[in-house]
């Protein structure tokens, strides 16, 4: 049985976070997680992150084993639920194998966060069939 739960607290070895750019410059999009975002972006940047949508660049993490990437698109004030949503499932898609993942993606409202449960629970249907 898969459980899914909002939380404001990361209690997963895997932390999802979004990453956009405005103006080419990197923005990472946490909601309500703290990362370190000054080293984490030079160190996309020397990779070459774009933060396009679909893109998904893993890196080990201080305070979780790993964090997850996932790209947004252009910097928004209100993200679309469909971006968030294909953002998370983007991310999932990569995560195969792992027991947990908490995402902290930007929403400002119930109708956005509502999104990621679905994808959630349809990411291993969708590895499957891969």
């Amino acid at each position: 049985m898969i459980k899914v739960k909002l939380t404001t607290k990361v209690d997963s070895d895997v932390l999802v976070v979004g990453l956009g750019s405005t103006s080419k410059k990197l923005q990472i999009e946490s909601g309500a997680a703290q990362v370190d975002a000054t080293s984490l972006l030079a160190t996309l940047t020397a990779m070459g992150a774009t933060g396009n949508a679909d893109e998904v660049i893993k890196l080990p993490g201080k305070n979780t084993k790993l964090i997850v990437f996932t790209g947004l698109g252009k910097i928004e004030s209100n993200y679309d639920p469909e971006v968030l949503r294909r953002a998370a499932g983007a991310a999932a898609r990569e995560l195969f194998g792992n027991k947990s993942a908490a995402f902290a993606l930007p929403h400002k409202s119930v109708t956005e966060i509502a999104q990621l449960p679905k994808v959630h629970l349809l990411a291993p249907i969708a590895l499957r069939n891969f």
